[in-house]
């Protein structure tokens, strides 16, 4: 599939209707949503799909279920506390019935690929992508283990759905654990499987625990996780202009004011690159750089490709330098 081809897939939007809601936790309901109809499009364990929310705004959800059929999608929606209308206006306007517009499942966090197992961390709604990564290793035959952490009953959603699987003599659920229990836990699991690949999930505190961890029990264990929130508070202090220069485009050049990201002055030149969450966590707009050094802000590039140089999240990052090329 060439690229012109990938961006117009990459843009799809499916047209879906909620099924059913059914409530999970005291903040939490979970949405099965059909495409009437037809059959719902492959996607992989830890895929998330964006959402255009009943007050206009674009949210990302995971995908929650098991990949392997595609009659229907669950996704898992957790009210904000400090919602700007995206949760809220699920939580109060959709209803079996109701449909929705949604993006193609994108795949920025999975399972690798091989023959090898899992621990599998997960905490509060984080559980969403790892609760379809236990689906695919257990379909796929691979060894795993599955921690689950929650303050409370009432907060813990999909735990049912947990105990139902056919994988749950594989799941661990630990209900009000203190930290230094957590702590516990978390570094005799690593111990006990030193090399398997880690796949984490859930608030920023709790996975800065699990790379701590990892640091002390976990040896050269693999660590991939997925963040909702992003990791590095955005700032525009002493953020400087720079120019970006289109590299596909005859060496364009774009202007970026101290106040804008790259991605807001590419619109204002009505040059339309994909993007979803505008917080650096997606990765919907993440772009290819061909000369020029990153200031990184993101949260959804892994420390080495962020040291790599040659990609960017066009939404919160920016040029550490006057110029920045972009394969654009």
């Amino acid at each position: 599939m060439n690229k012109a081809a990938q961006a117009i897939r990459k843009n799809q939007t499916l047209n879906l209707r909620v099924l059913e809601r059914r409530r999970e936790a005291v903040d939490v309901w979970l949405y099965r949503l059909e495409r009437p109809g037809q059959t719902l499009p492959a996607w992989k364990a830890g895929a998330h799909i964006d959402i255009t929310t009943p007050c206009g705004l674009k949210r990302q959800y995971s995908l929650c279920g098991d990949p392997a059929q595609n009659r229907f999608w669950d996704i898992a929606v957790r009210l904000a506390p400090d919602s700007r209308g995206g949760s809220r206006s699920i939580h109060e306007s959709i209803v079996p019935g109701t449909m929705l517009s949604a993006s193609l499942p994108r795949h920025s966090f999975g399972v690798q690929e091989g023959t090898g197992g899992g621990l599998l961390l997960a905490a509060g709604i984080g559980l969403t992508p790892l609760f379809s990564m236990a689906w695919h290793l257990h379909h796929e035959q691979r060894p795993f283990v599955l921690h689950y952490f929650a303050s409370s009953r009432q907060r813990a959603p999909l735990v049912n759905a947990l105990q139902d699987a056919p994988f749950h003599g594989r799941v661990h659920v630990h209900i009000g654990l203190p930290r230094s229990q957590i702590d516990d836990v978390i570094g005799q699991a690593m111990e006990q499987e030193p090399n398997r690949t880690i796949y984490t999930c859930g608030p920023l505190g709790f996975m800065e625990q699990i790379e701590r961890l990892r640091q002390e029990h976990g040896g050269d264990a693999p660590l991939f996780k997925e963040q909702f929130v992003p990791a590095v508070e955005s700032t525009s202090e002493g953020d400087q202009a720079f120019t970006v220069r289109l590299g596909r485009r005859a060496s364009q050049e774009i202007p970026v004011q101290a106040h804008q990201s790259i991605l807001e002055a590419l619109e204002l030149h009505n040059i339309v690159v994909d993007s979803s969450c505008r917080q650096g966590t997606c990765g919907s707009c993440i772009q290819t750089v061909l000369d020029g050094q990153v200031i990184h802000r993101d949260s959804c590039l892994s420390a080495s490709e962020q040291g790599q140089e040659h990609l960017i999240c066009l939404c919160v990052s920016r040029s550490a330098g006057p110029i920045l090329t972009l394969d654009l």
